[in-house]
C-alpha cells in the first residue's frame, strides 16, 4: 500500500532516514519528544501495535515528523488506512488483585464538627495554660510583699 509515495512499510523508516539525515541520536530524539528511546524505536520500526492505540501512535507519528520538519499528513494517511480508528479510546486495567481499604464513612458535617471541636478542646487548653501562669504570677507577687512585711516586723 502506498499513499504519495511512502510505503506504509516505510513509515519508521522515513522517520529513521530523516532523524539520521538531521545527525540526531535517538536520545536526542527522546529528549526532545518527551518519550523513551524505546517508544523512537517502536516508531522507527514501525512497530504500532505497542502504542495500545492508533490514536496515541498517530500523534507521535505527527510529533516526530514535525520535529524532523517532514510533511506528517502522508504518513499519517497511511497510518490512518493500516490502522483504523480505535474501537475503544480509554485506557482499562484489570483490577482483580487490587486491595481496596474500607474507609469509614465519614460524611462532611462529621468532620466539620470534629474539626470544630478539636479547634475548640485545644483554644480550652491554651486558656487554662495563659491564665494558669497569670495566676501563678499574681499569687507570687502577693506573697513577696506579705514575706517581706514578716521579715520586717519580726526580725
Amino acid at each position: 500500500m502506498s499513499v504519495d509515495g511512502v510505503d506504509n512499510s516505510l513509515i519508521g523508516a522515513t522517520l529513521k532516514a530523516a532523524r539520521e539525515s538531521l545527525k540526531l541520536s535517538i536520545s536526542d530524539v527522546s529528549s526532545q519528544l518527551h518519550l523513551s528511546e524505546k517508544q523512537i524505536r517502536a516508531l522507527e520500526q514501525d512497530d504500532f501495535e505497542s502504542f495500545g492505540s492508533a490514536m496515541l501512535a498517530r500523534g507521535f507519528i505527527k510529533n516526530y515528523a514535525r520535529l524532523l520538519s517532514l510533511d506528517h499528513e502522508p504518513l499519517l494517511e497511511i497510518h490512518r488506512k493500516t490502522f483504523p480508528e480505535d474501537q475503544i479510546q480509554s485506557i482499562s486495567y484489570q483490577t482483580e488483585n487490587v486491595a481496596y481499604s474500607k474507609a469509614p464513612n465519614l460524611n462532611k458535617s462529621k468532620v466539620l464538627i470534629a474539626g470544630i471541636l478539636l479547634i475548640l478542646i485545644l483554644a480550652s487548653v491554651i486558656v487554662y495554660k495563659v491564665i494558669g501562669h497569670q495566676s501563678v504570677a499574681v499569687q507570687s507577687e502577693s506573697v513577696a510583699p506579705e514575706a517581706e512585711a514578716n521579715v520586717q516586723g519580726g526580725g
